[in-house]
């Protein structure tokens, strides 16, 4: 992570521990703004690791909700299946490891509640782990697809009309202007607490691009000028000042114009400017505004072809391909936004960017997934793969690549392309014997690379 991303977990998981310090608490709800989903995974993964200085025992339940009467028995199910698969792991000696001897009860039903299968579960789960009521057992739901919220309400208002064990806290994400959780959390105040993550992605990449602007003014001493209506573009934005922001923008511009006919590098600050741009009407909800500037992003890097170096041209395109294929992921529009990921990976490649790749790779497969389209879906698992060999140990953990492993290997129709063998072929020199637990416990440490150093 970035200096200005990483300071941005460390605030959430310090807010995350302090809601659920607070006695009598059931459930977080995380206000999440809709321009940072595309975070909000990697933070659940962060705030909520087990590499960290808290000791709370967590479980991400990721999964769709069809109705209230299956919902319950859906949660133990993932629950039992995750027991599965700790107790049939292999572990370093390194990893400590207690098997765990706990099955759900489908029978604890109650005629008019259907949350109570999987509370008095939930509760009997955590007792098992915490029998003296510490450490904290936190529950995450991560709601897959499209969902009845008015149905989903009902079961969560269910849940929290039942005692909970003392150690045991649920967390889930509601978004701002949406709140579709704001009754229930205003008819049971006592029960639910709701937090604003500081996750503010505008904020984080305008600290990102001034700090990149200052190394380069260090290192190249560019137009001092520009520098300073940059950096009052970036605040402009912040501030949502429209009048600013067209004054410096245009101020900007004019600039590049009159640089760019002397060194074409300053293509480059021209797309900085549109993606200041995108990212300020992401956060006004301006989302085709936003795309807007992601098409001028992706017109004006083109524009560097033949003029720069291949690979800073290469990346700058792949740059902005995510940028609009973002911001198509937040109009909901996920087959425009696979293919869209699908371009950037393919221009990250041809410049040597192959971690950058695989993250568009990432985002695509998970495009797919939630499109049904489990074919390309996997297409998308194989390309990444076939990429193993750019990679080193370190490289892979300090990425997202191991989900991407992960994903390939959990794959249904994996085995009709991809056999077990070839995968254990690939990451055995690389990973050790313990590749597949690894993995595994990768994506319960999301953000806490250096433990796997001495493991490989």
């Amino acid at each position: 992570m970035s200096n200005a991303i990483q300071q941005q977990a460390d605030r959430m998981l310090h807010q995350w521990e302090q809601a659920i310090s607070q006695d009598g608490v059931k459930l977080v709800r995380l206000m999440v703004k809709t321009e940072d989903i595309s975070m909000l995974d990697a933070f659940y993964q962060y705030m909520l690791g087990i590499d960290t200085d808290q000791q709370d025992i967590t479980f991400l339940l990721e999964l769709p909700f069809s109705s209230r009467e299956t919902f319950s028995k859906e949660i133990l199910t993932q629950i039992d299946t995750t027991i599965e698969e700790w107790n049939t792991a292999t572990f370093p000696e390194e990893l400590p490891f207690r098997r765990i001897e706990w099955k759900a009860d489908y029978t604890e039903t109650k005629d008019g509640n259907e949350a109570h299968l999987a509370v008095s579960n939930m509760n009997a789960f955590v007792k098992y782990l915490c029998p003296e009521g510490t450490p904290k057992v936190s529950f995450i739901f991560k709601l897959l697809g499209n969902y009845d919220e008015a149905d989903f309400n009902k079961w969560l208002e269910q849940a929290l009309q039942l005692p909970f064990d003392k150690a045991m806290v649920w967390g889930i994400a509601d978004y701002v202007g949406f709140d579709t959780m704001k009754e229930i959390a205003n008819r049971y105040e006592k029960d639910v607490i709701s937090i604003s993550p500081d996750i503010n992605l505008a904020k984080a990449a305008e600290q990102i691009a001034e700090q990149l602007a200052q190394e380069a003014s260090e290192e190249n001493s560019p137009d001092a000028n520009f520098r300073m209506h940059l950096i009052k573009l970036m605040r402009a934005t912040n501030d949502k000042n429209s009048t600013e922001i067209d004054k410096q923008t245009k101020l900007c511009i004019d600039i590049i114009l009159d640089r760019v006919q002397y060194d074409p590098n300053w293509i480059a600050q021209l797309v900085v400017v549109y993606t200041l741009l995108h990212s300020y009407h992401i956060g006004m909800k301006e989302l085709d505004n936003a795309l807007f500037f992601a098409d001028k992003a992706i017109e004006t890097a083109y524009l560097s072809e033949g003029k720069i170096d291949s690979a800073s041209s290469f990346k700058l395109q792949g740059n902005a391909y995510m940028l609009k294929g973002n911001v198509l992921i937040l109009k909901k529009e996920l087959r425009t936004g696979a293919e869209v990921y699908q371009q950037g990976a393919d221009t990250y490649k041809k410049g040597g960017e192959f971690r950058l790749c695989c993250e568009c790779l990432r985002v695509a497969a998970d495009c797919w997934h939630k499109l049904g389209e489990t074919d390309k879906e996997l297409d998308s698992y194989v390309k990444a793969f076939e990429l193993v060999d750019k990679f080193s140990a370190d490289d892979i953990w300090s990425s997202t690549y191991p989900l991407l492993l992960l994903g390939l290997y959990q794959h249904s129709e994996r085995h009709r392309v991809m056999p077990t063998k070839q995968i254990e072929q690939a990451l055995l020199p690389l990973l050790g014997e313990n590749w597949l637990t690894l993995l595994h416990s990768y994506k319960h440490n999301l953000g806490h690379y250096e433990q796997y150093s001495d493991l490989v």
